[in-house]
């Protein structure tokens, strides 16, 4: 049981670093980039604090040394940090898009309201 506790205590602290980090450096106040890296982060470490607590006494020291946990652990905070710098630009893409189909429909319109009422409705 110790053992294990002390595992889990281990990983949480290593494990969250890219969390703790994320949070420290981002400055903004209201920004969510460092929530999406603290639930990726999360979700990188919660099946590896499982193979800690489901295992063996010896399970926890195995989980430590295993390369592929770490990777798994600090694999999903880089995906976190991904998502959370590509989202935005998406986003903006994506809107971008919209409102260039939006300003030809408006256009469009324009111009059928032109030929229809003549040019006496622009003065």
């Amino acid at each position: 049981m110790m053992g294990a506790l002390f595992s889990s205590i281990f990983i949480i602290i290593f494990g969250m670093a890219p969390t703790v980090v994320s949070f420290i450096i981002e400055r903004k106040p209201g920004a969510s980039s460092s929530t999406v890296v603290l639930m990726f982060n999360l979700a990188g470490l919660v099946p590896v604090i499982g193979l800690v607590w489901s295992g063996p006494m010896e399970g926890g020291t195995r989980a430590m040394s295993e390369m592929l946990n770490w990777l798994i652990i600090y694999g999903a905070a880089g995906t976190g940090a991904l998502v959370a710098w590509a989202a935005p630009q998406f986003s903006a893409m994506v809107q971008q898009i919209f409102s260039g189909s939006r300003s030809t429909k408006i256009k469009a319109r324009q111009k059928e309201l032109y030929d229809e009422w003549g040019s006496s409705v622009v003065e």
